[in-house]
């Protein structure tokens, strides 16, 4: 077997030292890179902007997409119909893997100590699990202070149980329930 023989270049862009292993490379290979290639040309006037075209950039305006803003009126719309709100997740790593904390098995374990503890009742009004299934309601697990700082996720004296009216008082931008 041929030992291939390693050529070098300077890039023309950056002057960053390239080995070409390849022999049709050598007479096509100037660049280190892509961004140095779109560089150079910019530089020496071979690639041009554009948006220094006034038609073409009249045009491309009108294809570039708006950004979603939400109008007084569609606000009220949406809580009018009882929305939810997308929640921002926390991320937690459980065995190696990134998963939703709320989706961790840590956290439904706690969850459930939590709930046997306050005896399947919220804590706030005093309504059990079974006159809160008659409702079409569920028991939520709360943590005191938010999950926001990340101490005290699992700490006993952080959790308490509220049904979802409850903690719904207590995170109003959260839309838990919808209305009825």
């Amino acid at each position: 077997m041929k030992k291939l023989k390693l050529e070098t270049r300077k890039c023309l862009q950056c002057r960053k030292i390239i080995q070409l292993k390849i022999r049709r490379d050598l007479w096509r290979k100037k660049f280190c890179s892509r961004r140095c290639s779109t560089r150079y040309q910019w530089k020496t006037g071979k690639c041009k902007s554009p948006w220094l075209d006034k038609k073409l950039s009249k045009r491309m305006r009108a294809l570039m997409r708006k950004p979603k803003t939400l109008t007084e009126k569609l606000r009220k719309a949406q809580k009018e119909r009882g929305l939810r709100r997308r929640k921002p997740w926390r991320w937690y790593v459980e065995n190696g893997k990134k998963i939703k904390f709320h989706q961790s098995q840590d956290w439904r374990d706690k969850a459930k100590e939590i709930y046997k503890r306050d005896n399947y009742t919220c804590q706030e009004c005093g309504k059990d699990a079974n006159q809160l299934r008659k409702m079409g309601l569920k028991l939520h697990c709360h943590h005191k202070e938010g999950i926001k700082t990340g101490k005290k996720l699992f700490d006993n004296n952080n959790l308490i149980t509220l049904c979802e009216e409850c903690h719904s008082r207590e995170h109003p931008e959260l839309h838990f329930v919808k209305k009825r």
